[in-house]
């Protein structure tokens, strides 16, 4: 289920013509496994390159992410060519603290 606020930008980016993909983290939601800092940026990856390689969507880039979603969307946009839009909305100043107290693993 999507609520307020995300419910605002899916539609905001769909009465613009965008595709939209929404995925909870490994660990989060019904999905299985352990997040940590490398598997979330490695989640991110693999969802852009599935619907780029497999949906074959077409059109412009856009990646939002908030609050945690925001450090993926950020590394995203690092790293990936063609991105046309990037949205990191209420995300962290200081990664390392909150994979000290909430996560496993380590920031790479």
């Amino acid at each position: 289920m999507v609520n307020y606020p995300h419910n605002f930008w899916l539609k905001y980016f769909m009465n613009q013509g965008n595709n939209v993909v929404v995925w909870n983290y490994r660990g989060y939601g019904c999905s299985k496994g352990t997040p940590d800092p490398y598997n979330i940026k490695r989640d991110g990856e693999a969802v852009v390159e599935y619907c780029i390689k497999v949906l074959n969507l077409k059109g412009k880039l856009s990646i939002y992410g908030r609050s945690l979603g925001g450090i993926v969307a950020c590394h995203l946009g690092k790293n990936l060519k063609g991105l046309d839009l990037l949205i990191a909305d209420r995300t962290l100043a200081n990664f390392d603290i909150l994979t000290k107290k909430k996560m496993y693993g380590r920031f790479i």
